[in-house]
């Protein structure tokens, strides 16, 4: 089965001006590390479901790349969390797998789309979020941002 893409309102490769002009939103101060034309927009939560703390657009070059959803905290005793999880396993398939001090990053992809469970662990609570990445405009980003600080001598991407 696919990683979906359509999310609320928004669906990823969606043009820029089309977001404008049918999600409520408010346009983020670019942040370190974005992407040159790169565009951030913290969305207007009503068509989430009330466990959706934050969502986040990134838009490149006027198409939307990344969708971050963040969820409420949970406790560490939760199941939702695994749940999740195995649920996302018998979706999408065994996932890749990354563990780091306080940080625990599950990677999903079918070619199209990649999708990232973050959970940090900090004390007794869970905060999580899922990361929707359209791969081809990720790609072209990263290998754009690439020729750009190697004056094109990287093979990145040829």
């Amino acid at each position: 089965m696919p990683i979906p893409r359509i999310h609320g309102t928004i669906s990823l490769d969606m043009p820029i001006e089309t977001f404008r002009e049918t999600v409520k939103n408010t346009e983020v101060s670019p942040a370190v590390g974005q992407f040159l034309d790169e565009h951030r927009f913290d969305l207007n939560l009503s068509v989430f479901p009330s466990k959706v703390t934050q969502v986040l657009a990134d838009f490149y070059k006027g198409r939307l790349f990344r969708i971050e959803i963040n969820y409420k905290a949970v406790s560490s005793k939760s199941a939702d969390l695994e749940s999740l999880i195995v649920n996302n396993n018998r979706s999408f398939g065994s996932p890749r797998e990354n563990i780091l001090p306080g940080v625990r990053l599950i990677f999903w992809d079918d070619g199209a789309t990649r999708l990232i469970l973050q959970i940090d662990d900090t004390d007794a609570v869970l905060n999580y979020s899922l990361t929707y990445i359209d791969n081809d405009l990720f790609h072209t980003a990263s290998r754009d941002r690439v020729q750009r600080e190697t004056a094109g001598r990287s093979s990145y991407g040829k």
